[in-house]
């Protein structure tokens, strides 16, 4: 698809060159031709970020009379999470959360070449809940990762933890919601 791309905006020049030698009007018409595909296909791609192939499922637990929260990490199939970019945070803060993780493994990228530790498979991180716990305690995942074709851009999740143990996820943190601007959940504005 990329090379279709390409080859299109490459020979660009010579079609607007042959519409500005058919008059203005056949201009205009061939112009409307040429751009529709390409419009088409960056909106496509535009649209393919909305949807993250990664899942996330949190469930809290209590062991020992202290509670856990689990992160469960769904990977598809032929698709990897870098270990590097996965982080934990205290929502809106640069507060670090040390969540237990499995071991990575290291893989060679292939798209930089280097070697990289990653999750190549579905996994769960922990986090024993701080005692006393702030009411509610939201918590930021960022994470980055890779199918066998193409890279995804950095996306940032959060979660909520109620003072009853419940725990939701509010959605991915838009930049206003990371400078304190706001708080859109899925479901909408709260």
């Amino acid at each position: 698809m990329h090379r279709v791309w390409i080859a299109w905006v490459a020979t660009a020049p010579a079609r607007v060159a042959r519409a500005m030698a058919q008059g203005a009007r056949g201009a205009a018409r061939r112009m409307c031709r040429l751009a529709m595909p390409g419009l088409l296909v960056w909106l496509a791609c535009g649209s393919a970020r909305g949807a993250s192939p990664f899942e996330i499922v949190p469930t809290m637990a209590t062991n020992s009379g202290q509670a856990c929260l689990t992160l469960g990490f769904r990977l598809p199939a032929a698709h990897l999470l870098y270990a590097e970019k996965l982080e934990f945070r205290l929502d809106g803060t640069t507060n670090r959360i040390r969540f237990r993780l499995p071991q990575s493994v290291p893989v060679k990228d292939r798209f930089s070449g280097q070697k990289k530790r990653v999750y190549a498979a579905s996994f769960s991180a922990d986090w024993v809940l701080p005692q006393p716990r702030p009411a509610p305690l939201r918590i930021e995942v960022v994470l980055q990762g890779c199918s066998g074709s193409s890279c995804f851009f950095p996306e940032t999740r959060r979660f909520e933890v109620d003072s009853r143990g419940g725990v939701r996820e509010l959605g991915e943190a838009t930049p206003e919601d990371r400078h304190g601007a706001g708080d859109r959940t899925r479901e909408g504005t709260r």
